[in-house]
């Protein structure tokens, strides 16, 4: 990125992306069923070495739905879970987790998928945590996901500006929607309440009360949002990326020519 903003008649614009990539979990498949496990599983991840890595560091790690581009990513928001391997293999041993292979699907599209797939297999091994990877195309990963057919898949979300639409995306009855993975009943009035409330406040207080909730119960596992980085040439005026990641040419012009 730099060499290419560093080029004669070239300049960069950028903005985190309302998005978030991670770790979808089967919390119904008997092996991912233990909540202790599925927590373990968190804490053998240090996530901010793995966004330098897949990101190339543009990207920012993240521990919530909330992406850190929202308005409602606040001060419970923006706590990043830290890698306790301690405490991480304290909790696979407290399940009764006996190195039983966990599969975890990924794909090269985007390329990072699986790049990030690779790390989280590394990083659990040092838990005690067996993932093996499966590596799919796109389409045959999407079919898999829409139908709730498998263990652990890594997965991300385009950017979505409001922070009930990023919850909703995990939370839903899972027996009519096989996509949701976090089908708490608790989560589900939450949301609900995130929608019809309009009072801002109200609103933070619910996302607040939601975050607190899925790190407890840890359907998935959030580990990045994406930054949208643009190369312009020189005499483009007015350009500014966009948090909701799609280009926006209002007001956009060519300066006098060089």
């Amino acid at each position: 990125l730099g060499t290419i903003a560093g080029a004669p008649g070239i300049k960069q614009d950028s903005a985190m992306s309302a998005d978030f990539y991670g770790i979808l979990l089967q919390t119904g498949a008997p092996i991912l069923r233990d909540v202790r496990l599925r927590r373990a599983l968190s804490l053998s991840l240090d996530v901010a070495a793995l966004t330098r890595v897949v990101t190339h560091g543009t990207g920012v790690p993240d521990s919530s739905p909330v992406p850190a581009a929202n308005a409602f990513y606040g001060a419970a928001e923006r706590v990043l879970v830290k890698r306790d391997l301690a405490t991480a293999r304290a909790l696979v041993k407290a399940s009764g987790y006996r190195g039983e292979p966990i599969e975890l699907m990924t794909s090269h599209s985007p390329p990072e998928m699986y790049d990030a797939a690779i790390l989280v297999q590394a990083m659990a091994r040092d838990a005690g945590i067996n993932i093996e990877i499966v590596s799919l195309d796109w389409a045959t990963q999407f079919a898999r996901y829409s139908s709730g057919e498998y263990q652990a898949t890594m997965f991300g979300f385009s950017a979505r500006m409001d922070a009930s639409q990023m919850f909703g995306v995990l939370i839903g009855d899972r027996a009519t929607d096989p996509r949701k993975v976090w089908n708490s009943p608790q989560a589900i009035d939450l949301l609900h309440q995130s929608v019809v409330t309009g009072d801002r406040a109200e609103r933070q207080k619910i996302f607040d009360r939601l975050d607190a909730q899925f790190r407890s119960e840890v359907p998935a596992i959030v580990l990045y949002n994406t930054r949208r980085v643009t190369a312009l040439r020189t005499p483009v005026t007015g350009y500014r990326a966009w948090s909701a990641q799609t280009q926006r040419l209002w007001n956009v012009g060519l300066g006098a020519a060089r």
